[in-house]
């Protein structure tokens, strides 16, 4: 059995290139680490949930195109902490630094 190493699961089904990019750079400018998944199709929701869930970190984020949701572990499924429909450039970075500062336990990016 191998031990899961601790960073951020993005899942997401046919992400916006540049949105997933933002994405990642928010992640990685708070200095966490951060593995992107492709899944098949499924619900915003249930990309955001088993991405927080799989996550040791318990910080995920589903993404479909441009809509994205963070979830955290704990959370219920649909309760997400942040969802942005059709992100702009500085939403995509922020919900990625947002995912990072609840794993370090700083306030979010408003």
């Amino acid at each position: 059995m191998t031990a899961k190493e601790p960073r951020i699961l993005i899942y997401a089904w046919s992400p916006d290139a540049e949105a997933l990019k933002q994405v990642c750079a928010g992640i990685e400018e708070e200095g966490v680490p951060v593995q992107v998944l492709l899944q098949s199709q499924d619900t915003l929701d249930n990309l955001a949930y088993e991405a927080a869930q799989e996550s040791v970190l318990g910080s995920g984020i589903g993404m479909i195109q441009k809509d994205i949701a963070l979830q955290l572990a704990g959370c219920p499924k649909g309760k997400n902490v942040f969802t942005y429909t059709d992100a702009a450039e500085f939403e995509c970075r922020n919900i990625g630094a947002n995912s990072a500062r609840a794993v370090k336990r700083l306030p979010f990016r408003i």
